[in-house]
């Protein structure tokens, strides 16, 4: 059975969710219907992928679209999520699931109701380096895991991608960002929290400090360091900056990212995610006073191809996947928890929220 695949919003993130469906066999998944505001740039990508360039009502109206993924601004998303699950598709959304808990969780019954499998995408626990550091964990080799540190020091260099203003413009002014005390840092958060709640499960209680960086005019909340625990034990914390020079190795996004997991008996050091500062061992473990050095792919695009591939078992046989809505429910919880406590924090120091 080959799961025939419709992408509505073609901008610089399609790439690689395409290029993760196009790396499977054709016996497994087919892009068959490609959407985008741009008709000419669904015209030239149903071209590159052998797809046909439709509008959104005749994706969903289309038999051979079992799939569909939505790949449009946050604001824009839940509308064309319910469509596509009212049409009887398996959906795709990016995160956040929603800006609030109440229209995040009309998608995820909505899902439900309908039968349909719902994914929401986030990169970082689909990455080789995170699984190989979960099964390191699951293995014993740190021992219990105790706390999670991830820092991301984000440069404002263009590295690598080069991403027009406008293509953020939705997350930095209007509606959209004005519901939140750092918009930056709430599209950032489920890349954060991901990691922290596929190891220690749902998010208690938040703290965080937040800056007055500016970038375009716009208040950014870097730098920031964020920190909660968990219901059932264990910790986190997050720190991080915007930096005017910082090189960074990237064919993506430029930020140098890391994740230390702090165990019983050892640590881990994941060592990549959206790019690096200069060449390092991928990751690194320490235990009974031994380092060793792990190399799997650490291209931030890496991550793409085993979340589609496992998206695609999970719609053929039932297999599972990351994030379902319900456990994407969690992580949107916990973003807004997040936020919130961006905004006490300015509150308390006299600050406005932006």
């Amino acid at each position: 059975m080959s799961i025939g695949v419709g992408v509505i919003g073609l901008g610089r993130i399609s790439t690689l969710h395409l290029r993760g469906y196009q790396a499977l066999s054709q016996d497994r998944v087919r892009v068959v219907a490609v959407c985008d505001v741009d008709r000419d740039r669904a015209a030239a990508i149903a071209g590159e992928t052998g797809s046909r360039a439709v509008s959104f009502a005749e994706m969903l109206a289309d038999d051979s679209v079992d799939a569909v993924e939505i790949l449009v601004p946050s604001h824009a998303q839940p509308e064309l999520a319910l469509a596509a699950i009212a049409a009887g598709k398996a959906v795709t959304v990016q995160k956040p699931l929603a800006g609030d808990l109440a229209t995040g969780q009309r998608i995820v019954e909505a899902a439900a109701a309908a039968g349909v499998a719902l994914r929401v995408f986030e990169n970082t626990v689909n990455s080789p380096a995170w699984r190989l550091a979960e099964r390191i964990v699951t293995e014993g080799t740190i021992g219990t895991p105790l706390s999670i540190y991830m820092r991301w020091a984000n440069s404002l260099l263009s590295c690598g991608w080069d991403v027009p203003a406008e293509a953020w413009s939705w997350r930095l002014h209007g509606p959209w960002s004005d519901r939140f005390a750092a918009p930056s840092l709430f599209d950032d958060s489920a890349h954060l929290l991901s990691p922290a709640i596929a190891l220690f499960g749902p998010v208690a209680r938040v703290v965080a400090l937040s800056g007055d960086q500016e970038v375009h005019g716009r208040r950014t909340g870097f730098p920031y360091a964020v920190a909660w625990h968990h219901d059932d034990g264990g910790q986190a914390l997050v720190e991080g900056t915007l930096c005017d020079e910082l090189v960074v190795l990237t064919d993506e996004y430029s930020a140098d990212t890391s994740i230390t997991i702090t165990g019983s008996a050892g640590l881990c050091w994941i060592n990549t995610g959206e790019g690096r500062a200069a060449e390092r061992p991928t990751v690194e473990v320490a235990a009974g006073g031994r380092l060793t050095c792990y190399e799997v792919d650490h291209r931030w695009s890496a991550a793409w191809s085993v979340a589609q591939a496992d998206w695609v078992a999970a719609l053929t046989d039932g297999s599972g996947y990351r994030w379902t809505g319900r456990e994407a429910l969690d992580v949107l919880r916990a973003s807004l928890l997040v936020d919130d406590a961006v905004r006490v924090a300015r509150e308390s120091s006299g600050r406005e929220s932006t």
